[in-house]
């Protein structure tokens, strides 16, 4: 399996797939104020599979070859040619990259794409593309909360320099505690995008 996706998201296709889903979480928040109902905590679990299709639709303008499947245990984004598969994430939270560890083989290497958008909002985003992720770059399941199955939270530190940042920016900052102890922090920052009515 192909490790690396060289040219094939570039920062300006992942800025046309976060215009999409941002003009798609603009509807979803219009369609809420017209029934009194607020939405905005579940952006992320309504916008995941919709995203895969929004990627889907970018990329087939180039490659003829991608796929999408998604299924559980399957990938979400597939280039049958090269064999490359890539995971699709979306979060509100740097600070938690997640994924399910427990179907994750080892000794395989695995290619996630996070799109963190900025909480109470639906046009701030930071995309980051990892290759070549390996399974020991996430704790051990459960390590993302105490309500996540399966889930396992990002090593950043360990995992950073696999990083490809394709819209906003990361700041990283050292965190010295009063023991002598040090943490690397990285913080967003988010870039606004446009809405497409």
């Amino acid at each position: 399996m192909q490790d690396k996706l060289s040219a094939e998201i570039s920062s300006a296709d992942a800025e046309s797939i976060v215009e999409t889903a941002t003009s798609f979480l603009a509807e979803i928040e219009s369609c809420g104020l017209k029934y009194n109902v607020r939405l905005d905590a579940v952006y992320s679990s309504i916008l995941a599979h919709p995203l895969e299709r929004f990627i889907l639709n970018v990329l087939r303008k180039k490659y003829a070859d991608v796929k999408h499947d998604g299924g559980p245990g399957k990938h979400d984004i597939y280039f049958m040619n090269s064999g490359y598969a890539l995971e699709v994430k979306t979060t509100q939270s740097l600070r938690k990259l997640q994924i399910d560890v427990d179907t994750w083989p080892q000794n395989i290497k695995k290619n996630i794409i996070y799109f963190v958008r900025k909480p109470n909002s639906i046009d701030q985003w930071v995309v980051i593309l990892f290759e070549g992720l390996e399974k020991e770059m996430f704790g051990k399941t459960g390590s993302a909360s105490k309500n996540s199955k399966g889930k396992a939270s990002m090593k950043k530190w360990k995992a950073w320099s696999n990083a490809k940042i394709l819209i906003g920016d990361v700041k990283q900052t050292t965190k010295v505690y009063k023991n002598g102890g040090k943490r690397l922090c990285f913080s967003p920052i988010y870039k606004r995008v446009r809405i497409v009515r």
